[in-house]
C-alpha cells in the first residue's frame, strides 16, 4: 500500500486512526483528506506540493487550471479527457490524459499505479511539468498568441 510520506499543514495525524497511514505512525483520516483537497485548506498549494500524483476526473470541463497548478508543484497528474484537459497536459511526459470509454475507472486506477510505482518517471515527469506549463501558459505566452490571432 502506499502512505502519505511527507508533512501537510492542512493535515493532522491521528495516531492509532484509521484512514491513510503516515510513515512514522499515525494516520490522516479520510475526512480531513477530503477537506484538504476539497478547497477548505487557507493554502492548498502547501498540500499540493505533497502529492506524488494529482488525479482530475472531471466529465465536463473547461481548460482545468488545478491541472496547470498540479504541474507547477511539480506533480504529475492523470485526467480524463474532459474540456481542455489534453491542452493542459503533455500526455505521456508531464501526465496522462485518459478517453472516456470502457472501464474507465480501472484506467485510471492502473495509471495512477503504474506512475506511483516508477520512481524515475515520475521524477522526470516533476522535473518537466512546471517549465511545459510555464513555456505554454505564461502571461507572455497567451498574450503572444493572442495577438497572433488579430495579425
Amino acid at each position: 500500500g502506499w502512505s502519505v510520506t511527507g508533512p501537510c499543514p492542512a493535515l493532522v495525524p491521528t495516531p492509532g486512526a484509521p484512514g491513510v497511514p503516515i510513515t512514522g505512525g499515525g494516520a490522516v483520516s479520510v475526512s480531513s483528506c477530503l477537506r484538504a483537497t476539497a478547497g477548505l485548506t487557507s493554502n492548498p498549494a502547501s498540500c499540493l506540493g505533497f502529492a506524488d500524483v494529482f488525479l482530475h476526473t472531471a466529465k465536463v470541463e473547461g481548460l482545468p487550471n488545478v491541472l496547470l497548478e498540479a504541474q507547477l508543484m511539480g506533480v504529475p497528474v492523470v485526467a480524463t479527457q474532459a474540456g481542455g484537459s489534453a491542452e493542459a497536459v503533455l500526455n505521456g511526459r508531464t501526465g496522462f490524459v485518459l478517453e472516456e470509454g470502457k472501464d474507465l475507472a480501472g484506467r485510471l486506477a492502473r495509471t495512477v499505479a503504474e506512475i506511483l510505482e516508477n520512481h524515475e518517471w515520475r521524477r522526470e515527469a516533476g522535473n518537466l511539468a512546471p517549465v511545459f506549463v510555464q513555456d505554454k501558459f505564461s502571461i507572455e505566452t497567451m498574450l503572444a498568441n493572442t495577438v497572433k490571432l488579430y495579425e
